[in-house]
């Protein structure tokens, strides 16, 4: 599978690592195990790992629908989170700033591009989240 995930409750974040080819439907599917996940809770914030992947095969629908299921995770915008996207290429910074037109038009995320790891960390308030568990 080209995305992988990770909850870590004590931190309130979760980290997704996008691989390879990533399809529609996987990344609908590993939104959908995040947000069922028994660990997660809303309000938690997301580290997103794009720098390992070599194309994204997603549509302004399948951005829309995630965007629509964060909503829904975060009790329908009672509960603000942030995503920080860890990229290296800039086709992945500009599916990061598509979707965040579509996320933060729903006012329930804030998202960010970072190329430093460190950075985004920071951006979090996890700034001494261990860098292994990326």
């Amino acid at each position: 599978m080209a995305v992988e995930y990770s909850v870590y409750r004590d931190w309130r974040v979760y980290v997704t690592r996008f691989t390879d080819l990533v399809s529609n439907d996987e990344m609908l599917q590993v939104y959908t195990d995040i947000f069922g996940h028994a660990d997660f809770k809303p309000g938690f914030f997301e580290l997103c790992d794009l720098r390992n992947t070599l194309t994204m095969d997603i549509n302004i629908g399948a951005l829309q629908a995630v965007s629509d299921m964060t909503e829904k995770a975060h009790h329908d915008g009672a509960q603000m989170t942030r995503i920080a996207y860890l990229v290296n290429k800039e086709m992945n910074a500009l599916i990061c700033k598509l979707y965040g037109v579509v996320a933060e038009s729903g006012n329930t995320e804030t998202t960010g591009r970072f190329y430093n790891v460190r950075e985004a960390l920071a951006w979090l308030s996890i700034p001494d989240f261990p860098t292994e568990y990326i």
